[in-house]
Formats: C-alpha cells, structure tokens, sequence
C-alpha cells in the first residue's frame, strides 16, 4: 500500500491524507519517510493530528489561518506544560448576598435568596470592564436552580418547591429561556416540562435537583438525600423525553452524566451485589424511543456497603467548579467533548480518573446492535485505563485531560505524555500504583493509566485570607488558559473576590487578527 501511494504526487497524497483522523495520521507517518515529512510540513494535517492529541475540536467562529490556529494551539500546550502563572487581575465581586453560585467559562452566576426571580451575572473576561462585569437577569416565575450553555443562548431553570394559594405542593417544572432577553427560547418546541404527569404530584420529600444541559440533551436530576431519586433527559429543541429513571434506595443510584452525543452515564449499584458500584452507559437514541443499555462498567469493591452516604460525583463538578466547555473560538480551537477526564469519588477520599472515551469507545457503542449489553469487570479495564489517587478531602477541577489542583496539574493529554522531555520538571508516570485494602476498598486496587505531574507555583495566599475559605478554577479564553483563585465568604461557596492568573509569565494577550487569513492551507 505505501508503495502505491508513494508513486502519486504530493497533492493527490495530501488530497487523501486529508480523509483520516489523527490517529490514523500518526500511523502514516511511519510508512515512509516521504509521507512522514509531506504530513510534517502540511499545516492543516499537522494541525488534525496536535488538535486530537491535545483534545480539542476547531473553534466555531475561529477567522484565523491553519497555520495561525496551529502556531496558537502550540503556545497553549506549552502554556499547560510549563505554566508559569502571573496575577493578571483581582476583582471583587459586588454581591455576597447569593444563596447559590455557579459558573462556566469566564462568568460567575449568583441566586438571590430572597428574590427567586432574579439571577446575577459577574463576567471576569478580559473583554469587560467596570460596571459592565454586573449584569442581572429576571425571569417570569421562581425556580430554585439553573443550568447555562452560552453557545446556544440557553438557561434551563427548574422550580422544585412552589407552592399554591392553600399551601400545598405543585409538580416539580423545567423552563427554557434565553440568555440574551429572559424570554422563551425560539428554537424550543416546547418551553416548559411539567413533571407531573412522571408521577410527581406536589412532592415534598424532593430536597434538591440538579440540571446539566449537553447539547440538544437537558438532564435533570432530582434527590431525596444522597442517593438519585430520579433522572430524566430531554431533547429540549422537540420537548421528546428521551429517558425516565425512578430509582430505589436499595438501587443505590448515586449521581449521573448525559453526554452531547447522547449518551447517559449512572453510577450505581448492581442489584443485589452489596460493596459494589458500577458505571451504566445507555445510549438515547433509539429506534425503539427507549434508552438502551450499552455496557457496565464494575468499579473496585468497597469494604462496606456505603450506599447510604457516600459522596460521589462525574464531571463536571457544578457544586464546586463550573463546565469547562469554552473556548479558543477565535485563536485556536474548543475542548472536545469527548476528549475530557470522568472523575469518581469515593467520601471525598479517593479519586478515579479516566477518558471518557474509556466508555463510549466503538466496542461500547456498537453494543446497540447486541441483544446483551456488554459487562466489563474491574479488572478488564480499570487496572489499563485509569488511575486512583488517595487525595484526602483536596478536590480537583477538570480542564479537558487535565485534573487541576491548587498547586499542581496531573495531565493525562497524549500531546504532553508524549513531548514531556520539554515539560519543566515533570515525568511521566506509567507504572502501576497500588492502594492497599483500607476502610473503603475489600481488596488492592491497581491502576497504572499513564499520567504527567505539572508543578503549579501560584503565589501565595495572602495571610489574612483563610485558604480553606478559596476554591480554584480555570478556563481558557482569547488569551489563553487562566486560573482562578476564588475566596468564599464564611466557608459557604459564595464568592466574594477572585484572583486572575495567566499561565504566561509575561501576560501579553494574543490579539484577534483584523481580517481573515487565506484559506488556502485547507485541501
């Protein structure tokens, strides 16, 4: 095959080169050194090939030139690799009155306790300045918690605890609103999901639900305690339910993930097998309107059947970080959805990290055409395909392939395991690790998927500041990834004053070109 291939011209060998993926790309790079060095010096498959490894996707409005996006998506990798951050700015944020905060990308959201109507947006981007930071948005009904997705102007509230004139309890309500001016969304059939007719009938014993809005898909979440008391996911454009989960406390459901590419992942206990949890992939899109189990997953054995308290959460962690889904729209490129970490705690003790492509590979998704779903013990995929660490009560964000914490990043990237030679004092580590039968575990629990411990020198803390008091975020934006250091009024998670750190040590910005680049470097 290489033969014939080398016997057609350099543009015909681009022309086909073009139709492969960037691992495929990679592949072909070691069929010949002629191949290898027309890929090397073609920007555009150079760029396929950095922007898989790294875990990105192209930036929707990016203007910029292949060779532009390249020379930017490189200068982001290095910036991760040998961060060097620099205070860029510290602003304080005006309201400290929010009974609930969250945030994704570069703004913070804050609810009022006593106006249920009114949501606070506090934008930390380079591109606002003074008053323009605050903005507030009123809506016409109450809702008790939210979910935001900036790239299709969409904010999902969900009204848990009205009541009417006698007092009593009404269906649980989602609504689906527009950033942009509060009202109805246009591109939403239906605006509004009324859970009573699932069963929901002026419940009381409802004490939290939580949002999560992936693509065309809206997931909410409701809880009686720790355990899930119930999941449903929508296609919010068409208003069709797409699946309905009512869980048991002996089913032991403890929190759940919907994907972009609809896909929905529980972590729950197997019936009837005390000790153990596993991971549950169904798929919602089926021919039959019904969601299909694809695989399971088996996690370690715990010691103790824990169902009853154990905290547990997946990607992303809203109750202390936001949704790392944003951008480089006009330098490079966007996180991938699927090209992120899943994180799995146990108590707040121990840690599971793992691709979430671990569970939608294409053996996990072609199980749809199976009559069983598949079942994958412990031990035919943790030990390969994560890793568990004992982090004590320290959490981590996720930042694509990256757990970041206040003072250093494990990177799991391919683009960093493989270029770690010009990564500043880091190493790669690749052999097996093991954590001992303890409290929580019944047996060793062995993981050896390959990692990169980045040192993250940030300033100290002012001594007057509590640190137990701050949490950590980032995000990437024009000028590249920052992080932040937030610090919390009276240990409760609000946010009163945030620290803006540009992993460059000189802080420059990168400056949006004026006019678009030639095209040319596109087959």
């Amino acid at each position: 095959m290489a033969q014939g291939l080398l016997a057609l011209s350099v543009e015909l060998i681009v022309e086909i080169l073009s139709y492969l993926n960037h691992h495929n790309l990679l592949k072909c790079r070691q069929l010949s050194k002629k191949i290898h060095a027309i890929i090397l010096n073609t920007s555009f498959l150079q760029y396929r090939i950095e922007l898989g490894l790294t875990g990105n996707q192209d930036g929707r409005s990016s203007d910029r030139s292949v060779s532009e996006r390249l020379k930017a998506l490189r200068r982001v990798q290095r910036e991760w690799e040998r961060p060097k951050p620099t205070l860029v700015d510290t602003l304080v944020i005006p309201s400290r009155d929010w009974s609930q905060s969250k945030w994704q990308k570069d703004v913070f959201f804050g609810k009022h306790p006593t106006n249920n109507r009114q949501l606070d947006m506090f934008n930390f981007g380079a591109s606002f300045a003074g008053k323009e930071r605050l903005q507030h948005l009123s809506f016409d009904m109450d809702f008790d918690t939210f979910s935001v997705d900036f790239d299709q102007d969409l904010i999902a509230l969900a009204r848990c605890s009205e009541t009417d004139q006698q007092g009593r309890r009404v269906p649980p309500r989602v609504y689906l609103r527009s950033l942009r001016d509060q009202k109805p969304h246009p591109k939403a059939q239906r605006t509004s999901f009324e859970l009573g007719p699932y069963g929901f009938l002026g419940v009381d014993y409802i004490l939290r639900a939580r949002l999560q809005i992936a693509g065309k898909y809206l997931m909410l979440t409701l809880y009686r305690s720790l355990p899930v008391e119930a999941i449903l996911v929508w296609h919010w454009p068409t208003g069709f339910l797409n699946a309905f989960f009512s869980f048991t406390h002996r089913d032991g459901c403890i929190n759940a993930m919907c994907t972009d590419t609809g896909h929905l992942l529980l972590a729950k206990r197997p019936e009837s097998r005390i000790g153990w949890f596993g991971i549950y992939v169904f798929t919602l899109r089926r021919e039959d309107d019904l969601p299909g189990l694809l695989a399971m997953f088996e996690l370690p054995k715990l010691a103790v059947d824990v169902t009853g308290w154990i905290t547990a959460s997946f990607f992303p962690r809203e109750h202390t970080c936001g949704v790392l889904t944003g951008g480089l729209a006009y330098t490079a490129t966007n996180f991938n959805p699927s090209s992120v970490l899943v994180q799995f705690q146990w108590d707040r003790q121990y840690t599971l990290y793992t691709p979430l492509v671990t569970f939608l590979s294409q053996e996990v998704l072609n199980a749809g055409r199976r009559t069983q779903p598949l079942d994958f013990s412990w031990d035919s995929w943790g030990p390969h395909s994560s890793r568990v660490f004992q982090e004590g009560s320290a959490g981590s964000i996720i930042c694509g392939y990256r757990a970041i914490f206040p003072d250093y990043i494990l990177d799991f990237s391919p683009a960093t395991l493989r270029n770690v030679d010009v990564v500043s004092g880091a190493a790669v580590q690749a052999k097996p690790h093991a954590l001992e039968v303890s409290s929580m575990f019944a047996y060793p629990v062995i993981t050896s998927l390959p990692y990169c411990k980045i040192s993250l020198a940030l300033p100290p803390t002012p001594s007057t500041v509590d640190a137990r008091s701050q949490m950590h975020m980032a995000f990437v934006d024009v000028d590249g990834p920052k992080l932040l250091r937030v610090t919390c009024a009276d240990f409760i998670l609000i946010p009163s004053s945030v620290e803006i750190f540009s992993l460059r040590e000189d802080g420059d910005t990168i400056r949006r070109p004026t006019a678009a680049s030639p095209a040319s470097e596109h087959p």
